[in-house]
């Protein structure tokens, strides 16, 4: 099943007697709803129990569904069939999101454990929902230093799953968080535990802490992630969030409004993977980014690829026209890391710079920056010598 579940989707349950023969009630739905909505607006289609067909529907309200509209557009399916339906019903109920988890449970308790959609949203809501009651979801910090400064300019929180878990990466975390319809909910709570973390962990007073979420999270109901305050926070002033499109935004006007009001908390914007996925020039008009993070994909051999530089010099190039700043992520060489040099760029990150750890150790990074090594130091081997011209 697709992971789409979010705030506007819905879900629809057809029940049809005399039942017709094989998948034809499966088909059937699916026609009948593609035709009121669309065929894209079709997220699953799954055989539900006691013969019911169940059709998740994707930016589909269920307030923009007419159960009369779909039980006659469904039995007028069945019919051109050649088989006719005494009686149709239909239920319609909405999917859920992160802040809707009774609607959610809900239906999938109506459509029982035995369905597709079910057993895979109660599978993957129990797992998540267990990582956040054991408190067993890590934040680890990886430096972001400054090649001119021989200095760290900030750390970036990454959330993991417990140490050799199937949810121990951040994707795998994301996926499931977002198949339980939890994805909002989720990158909330990463964003909160990395705030109230690094508050505890890092000690420098004039680093930045650059956090993610994603581009789904800016809603007008998520105006609360900007709004912790106090001394067991970092500070709103000295944050940073990387936005990540993994999908275009769906309500722009929406999307504004809530950059408008984190920037009045003094919030600063990096548009992440910058060359990669939706994160375009469309993103970097919408978000008017303080930083601009190139992909690691770029960054990977761009000391042999004459493509990737120049791609990369046009990015300095629009962040110095539009007063933001560079950062390259996932430096693993030396090689790349002198050609960014060349090419201007002065913020880096990656594990050839410095591994991210749960307590991040600021002498390790500095040290390689300014030739000193640094006792059992967890950098990469490779990495010990600092470039010369630093």
């Amino acid at each position: 099943m697709a992971s789409h579940t979010r705030d506007g989707a819905a879900v629809v349950i057809a029940a049809v007697d005399p039942i017709p023969p094989g998948e034809a009630l499966l088909s059937a739905v699916f026609v009948a709803v593609a035709r009121l909505h669309g065929t894209r607006a079709v997220d699953d289609v799954a055989e539900g129990p006691r013969s019911t067909a169940i059709v998740v529907l994707d930016e589909v309200a269920p307030s923009a569904l007419s159960r009369t509209a779909l039980e006659d557009g469904l039995r007028a399916v069945l019919l051109e069939r050649g088989h006719v339906a005494t009686t149709v019903e239909v239920a319609i109920m909405g999917a859920g999101f992160a802040f809707g988890d009774e609607a959610a449970d809900q239906w999938a308790n109506l459509v029982s454990a035995a369905t597709t959609v079910s057993s895979q949203q109660h599978s993957y809501r129990a797992a998540v929902r267990d990582l956040m009651k054991r408190q067993n979801l890590r934040t680890l910090f990886q430096p972001i230093v400054s090649l001119e400064a021989a200095d760290v300019f900030a750390y970036e929180a990454l959330s993991r799953g417990p140490a050799n878990h199937p949810l121990e990466h951040a994707d795998a975390l994301l996926e499931a968080a977002a198949r339980a319809g939890m994805g909002r909910g989720i990158n909330s709570t990463l964003a909160w535990l990395a705030r109230l973390r690094a508050k505890q962990r890092i000690a420098d007073s004039a680093a930045l802490l650059f956090i993610n979420l994603d581009a789904d999270c800016f809603h007008p109901s998520a105006s609360h992630i900007f709004d912790w305050e106090g001394d067991r926070f970092w500070p709103l002033d000295r944050l940073v969030v990387e936005l990540t499109e993994r999908e275009p935004i769906g309500d722009i006007g929406h999307f504004i409004e809530l950059r408008d009001h984190a920037r009045d908390h003094g919030v600063r914007f990096a548009l992440d993977d910058a060359g990669a996925g939706h994160s375009g020039l469309g993103m970097l008009a919408t978000l008017r980014p303080d930083f601009i993070k190139v992909d690691a994909t770029l960054i990977r051999g761009c000391e042999n690829d004459e493509i990737k530089r120049s791609i990369i010099a046009s990015l300095r190039y629009l962040a110095q026209q539009t007063g933001a700043e560079v950062i390259a992520e996932g430096i693993e060489t030396m090689s790349e890391l002198a050609t960014l040099q060349d090419l201007g760029v002065d913020l880096v990150q990656g594990f050839l710079i410095a591994v991210p750890a749960e307590a991040p150790d600021v002498p390790e990074a500095v040290g390689w920056l300014t030739g000193r090594r640094v006792p059992n130091s967890r950098l990469i081997p490779s990495a010990a010598p600092a470039l010369a011209r630093v």
